[in-house]
């Protein structure tokens, strides 16, 4: 047992706007709410960023996300800012998350927004494809190299934390024995084979 556990409302709220859906929470939908208990019972309430389904008219169902979400702890007064980028009418989409991690004043939370928070609270940032991989950064955090000699890219690989991948599952191959090899032969006391059993009977010994 891991000790986490995740409560909430299953209640989302549809609309049709044209050639697509607008999937939304419900009034009564406030997130999911996750419980670690092995570290002192912290709560972590997540709220659900609203989503479009496209495509329908094309035979192509697509998921866009363009909005900003938000997960927070008031025990450890931690805020997650998780901003998704609205997607461009041309070229291919992109699934672009960015965020902020600070700590927060929960009886004073009037920040909704990335810039609006400054960068003396900030603990870490997070970017990425929410569609492939997403990454974090730590504040402050030292590594080697020098980034004016070194390339953008490779500098910033060496910071980067993978914070979760997605990868679509895939159906493994199946392999069943040979039907004669399911039952091996049975030998009475006179040396003669004795029938197999049947599937029916194999299956009730099985549950006894």
């Amino acid at each position: 047992m891991k000790g986490i556990t995740a409560r909430g409302f299953d209640q989302l709220s549809a609309k049709f706007t044209g050639t697509s859906v607008k999937v939304t929470p419900g009034a009564h939908n406030l997130g999911i709410f996750i419980n670690i208990k092995s570290r002192d019972n912290e709560e972590y309430q997540l709220t659900h960023p609203t989503a479009h389904l496209g495509g329908m008219l094309r035979g192509s169902l697509s998921v866009t996300v363009a909005d900003t979400c938000f997960v927070t702890c008031p025990k450890t007064k931690t805020k997650a800012i998780l901003h998704y980028l609205e997607e461009s009418w041309l070229g291919k989409t992109q699934n672009k998350v960015n965020g902020v991690i600070y700590t927060y004043d929960p009886e004073n939370d009037n920040r909704t927004r990335i810039k609006d928070v400054p960068e003396k609270d900030v603990l870490g940032r997070v970017e990425g494809c929410w569609h492939d991989q997403v990454n974090y950064t730590l504040s402050g955090l030292k590594v080697g190299g020098d980034p004016h000699t070194t390339s953008t890219a490779a500098y910033f690989d060496r910071i980067r934390i993978p914070l979760s991948t997605y990868k679509p599952s895939t159906q493994s191959q199946k392999s069943f024995p040979h039907s004669t090899n399911n039952f091996p032969m049975n030998h009475n006391a006179s040396g003669r084979e004795s029938p197999r059993p049947s599937r029916a009977n194999n299956s009730m010994k099985r549950q006894n």
